[in-house]
């Protein structure tokens, strides 16, 4: 059981990832050299969140405003008066509740907004005065506040330096083209040849041996022998073109190839089966623990308050049908046998 425990993510709060007696530092305890994690969707969430910071948080509150502390959200009164606003052409829209976790539907509420500019501010203009509200207030100075729409923008230098680095992480491993941003980054007709691709300056330096990579999992391995056999094979690969390899690398995905080489034989004897074994096992690790997350909100979405005493072995099947027709539709897929088991 001990040897199952190669890694664990989870997103980086302090009961998962805190210094003292959170789950990461029970499993360090327990499982010394285990592979540890954050996941990478929280902490890009977390660096976005810490860059909004700067910016002025006057649209934000505008739009919280209006619909959270309960002007538009609690009144009848209130929405059927907007309607009757609707002289400019407009075709009225139901205001939109800008959400507390899923921070990419906010997009949605401020365009709604924009549409319904004009239209707002001829409601707050009229009636801010008559609800007698500090809110109300707010947003009728929120709605003329002429740096909202302020006539030179910035945002435009954000776009050219992530271009600048979207460029300089593509041209690591992609053939140079005038435009790269019409480049496929999966299109691997583009790829440079391995002893061209750029991995930074501290791989580069220690480019012919794998060991610097392998110490980096001490769970996986940790024998000095075992080390020095999946090196060999790394420099035995490296330099090994036989066609069938070549073959073997074309329209493959990372796990497909590496099994591939793992399978590989020349006269009945397997040639790259330590350093296939050892990959294999790193593909394996958790980058994210996005995934189980996603499943959680599928279990909510079937398992409602009018569903809740499904069994365990049926909400197995829901989600698995829906994993099975996800990339087609349910017209067209076809049930085998094994499904039935």
């Amino acid at each position: 059981m001990c040897n199952l425990n190669l890694g664990f993510a989870a997103d980086d709060c302090n009961t998962m990832f805190g210094e003292h007696n959170s789950v990461s530092a029970k499993l360090k305890e327990q499982f010394p050299g285990i592979f540890l994690q954050k996941c990478i969707c929280h902490s890009l969430h977390l660096v976005a969140s810490a860059a909004c910071k700067t910016l002025p948080r006057d649209c934000e509150d505008l739009v919280r405003d209006l619909y959270v502390f309960n002007y538009f959200k609690a009144s009848c009164k209130r929405i059927s008066e907007f309607k009757f606003v609707f002289i400019c052409e407009l075709e009225p829209h139901k205001m939109l509740r800008p959400p507390q976790t899923r921070w990419l539907s906010l997009g949605m509420t401020v365009s709604r907004i924009i549409d319904q500019w004009e239209a707002l501010k001829k409601y707050f203009a009229k009636n801010h005065k008559d609800d007698r509200l500090k809110m109300a207030e707010n947003i009728y100075h929120r709605l003329h506040d002429p740096s909202l729409f302020i006539d030179k923008t910035v945002i435009h230098s954000v776009h050219i330096r992530m271009s600048e680095l979207y460029k300089d992480i593509i041209f690591s491993f992609i053939k140079k083209t005038p435009n790269p941003f019409i480049v496929d980054p999966k299109d691997e007709t583009q790829y440079l040849p391995l002893n061209s691709i750029y991995l930074g300056a501290s791989i580069q330096q220690h480019s012919n041996t794998l060991l610097n990579f392998i110490i980096l999992f001490p769970r996986i391995c940790n024998d000095t022998n075992q080390m020095q056999l999946i090196d060999d094979e790394w420099r035995k690969l490296n330099s090994y073109f036989d066609p069938e390899i070549i073959n073997i690398h074309k329209n493959k995905n990372v796990d497909m190839f590496w099994l591939e080489i793992f399978l590989y034989e020349e006269n009945g004897e397997k040639l790259f089966p330590n350093l296939a074994e050892f990959v294999l096992n790193v593909l394996s690790l958790p980058q994210s623990n996005c995934v189980c997350e996603r499943l959680f909100s599928k279990v909510n979405l079937i398992k409602t308050k009018l569903k809740n005493k499904l069994m365990t072995k049926t909400i197995n099947g829901l989600i698995n049908t829906s994993e099975c027709v996800k990339t087609i539709t349910c017209v067209k897929f076809e049930l085998k046998k094994c499904m039935l088991a």
